[in-house]
């Protein structure tokens, strides 16, 4: 991969692949397309704003964005990405990332995958166990997390307030898909293991 600046600060990145494609560019009758490597089966927001990110990037040396994108899965399949919205996502972020710098806006941690290679995790978890964070709980990912946040459900314990057949009406899930989630929250709620008596066979 190569390392590209972005917006003329000091970040840097290197992408899995670089597709070379028949097209114009400032590089001369061909360009490049970013491309990268899954270990999943379907093509996530977090690859389209990763590819994004590698697009505009590119741009200085191609001369322009490139428009497309590939995200390779783990079935083997070569995944075609439209980049026109998750680009227009992306700089929304970048703008907001810009307030957070400057003092014009607050934010507030949420868990991603890349946490636990984050030297600042430990603040991060205080702030999550002081407000109680949907995403302490086992099988909430930060996507979840940040899914169920938006429809009400931030903390582990208006979970367990609610009923199973109501958690599961509010966060438009089967009661099977929540049951383990409400569970480890009873746990958290009551300070012990929750015993689940298994069906008979």
């Amino acid at each position: 991969g190569s390392v590209m600046p972005l917006e003329a600060s000091k970040r840097a990145t290197y992408e899995d692949l670089l597709k070379r494609v028949e097209a114009p560019s400032s590089l001369g009758a061909w360009s490049y397309r970013p491309a990268d490597i899954k270990g999943h089966k379907a093509v996530t927001r977090a690859d389209r704003l990763q590819l994004a990110a590698y697009a505009r990037m590119l741009a200085p040396s191609l001369g322009a964005i490139p428009t497309d994108g590939e995200i390779w899965l783990n079935t083997g399949a070569k995944a075609p990405v439209p980049l026109a919205a998750p680009l227009k996502e992306l700089d929304a972020l970048l703008a907001r990332m810009r307030e957070v710098r400057s003092g014009a806006a607050k934010s507030e941690p949420a868990r991603v995958g890349e946490c636990g290679s984050c030297p600042w995790i430990g603040v991060c978890q205080e702030m999550w166990a002081a407000r109680e964070d949907i995403s302490l709980l086992p099988g909430v990912t930060g996507e979840r997390a940040h899914k169920w946040r938006a429809l009400g459900v931030g903390s582990w314990r208006t979970l367990v307030q609610m009923t199973l057949s109501a958690a599961a009406k509010k966060l438009g899930l089967t009661e099977p898909k929540v049951a383990d989630v409400w569970r480890h929250a009873q746990a958290r709620l009551l300070k012990r293991p929750v015993v689940v008596v298994a069906p008979k066979p």
